[in-house]
């Protein structure tokens, strides 16, 4: 069995509010919720503990939310300076 360890599905539920699938992941060790919405749009939101990141986006689903929330999460720095 292949498995991407840089990218672990966590849960997958219905927004209790709305009703729309969300995901939760960790991709490239952070912690990432997924939603999408109606008429092509999702929300990635990035939970760092202590701050959150939101972004909009246009996507046709889940997959194409799964694959921008990936590639999203290699523009934050982990800041690991001496």
């Amino acid at each position: 069995m292949d498995v991407d360890m840089n990218k672990i599905k966590v849960c997958e539920r219905l927004n209790k509010d709305c009703g729309c699938p969300e995901e939760d992941w960790i991709m490239n060790g952070i912690y990432i919720t997924i939603h999408a919405e109606p008429e092509g749009q999702g929300t990635m939101i990035a939970d760092f503990g202590e701050w959150e990141e939101e972004q909009l986006v246009e996507a046709s689903g889940l997959e194409d939310l799964r694959q921008l929330a990936e590639t999203w999460t290699l523009t934050f720095h982990a800041g690991n300076e001496l």
